[in-house]
């Protein structure tokens, strides 16, 4: 069945336009292309059952890991020493537009021969999980969050990051309930981390007051970038670095040319997982 739906996705919605909704590709030539007409340009999925199966049938596993923060209340205490401020709803579509043009301008400036990849993080591919967030929270505890993420900095030099709750243990069982930090966005990456540490420091907090009042017992953030892993290493929270080996592993079918293993798959991040 897989092997048929690998397949299957090759042509999938392919030729209606020049450009899918919710993809991004760089050429070898650094230049940002469309996907073709008479085919798509690749698939993912997120496997539970390890690496073995799904490579076997084409998607080969890509980076897999996380960094876990623990929930603590209080921690957003306030003061001086709380920079960052919280979102919601309302501040996402500008957010999100800024982030696609990063995203894009990045992968246009990637020239190494490879092709580059990414998920656009839309608005409504962060929409899906909120909406989704929103469903089980209103089941499990009659009310939705408020705050969605976090923001520090002033505009051209923020960073922000969008969350959502994630409920597989219910109330009783705290283990596989998740505070999932969707995607963190530095809008100048050229920052100094010294400039930008307290802002993260900030939203870090912010999100483990969250974890804590909305009984999850961690809050992960997927595949850091060595920018994102920097700030963690100085932000000063204990925090821990995890490699999955069977759960939520990323997989990617390319169907250019070129072999999986030469493609990089940018922004590999809990966002784009569906």
């Amino acid at each position: 069945m897989m092997k048929e739906v690998g397949e299957k996705l090759r042509a999938w919605q392919a030729g209606a336009a020049v450009a899918a909704p919710g993809v991004a590709v760089a050429a070898a030539a650094g230049e940002e292309v469309a996907v073709e007409k008479e085919h798509s340009l690749f698939s993912v999925l997120y496997s539970d059952i390890g690496k073995t199966f799904y490579a076997k049938n084409g998607w080969a596993p890509f980076e897999s890991s996380h960094v876990s923060f623990r929930p603590v209340e209080g921690a957003a205490a306030g003061g001086k020493a709380q920079v960052a401020k919280a979102l919601g709803y309302h501040e996402l579509a500008e957010l999100c537009a800024v982030d696609e043009k990063l995203l894009r301008a990045d992968l246009a400036r990637r020239g190494d021969g490879k092709p580059h990849v990414a998920i656009l993080p839309e608005l409504d591919a962060l929409l899906w999980h909120l909406m989704r967030e929103d469903y089980m929270t209103k089941s499990i505890f009659g009310k939705t969050p408020t705050v969605r993420g976090a923001v520090a900095g002033e505009p051209g030099k923020r960073i922000w990051a969008v969350w959502m709750r994630g409920y597989y243990g219910g109330l009783k069982k705290l283990e596989g309930n998740v505070l999932h930090v969707l995607r963190v966005v530095v809008e100048d990456p050229s920052q100094p981390d010294e400039e930008l540490v307290a802002g993260f420091r900030s939203i870090v907090q912010i999100a483990q007051h969250e974890a804590a009042e909305w009984k999850t017992q961690d809050i992960q953030i997927w595949n850091p970038d060595p920018k994102l892993k920097g700030l963690v290493e100085k932000c000063g929270i204990e925090s821990e670095f995890v490699k999955r080996d069977k759960d939520s592993i990323a997989s990617l079918r390319w169907y250019g040319e070129e072999p999986t293993t030469e493609v990089d798959w940018v922004a590999n991040e809990k966002y784009a997982w569906c």
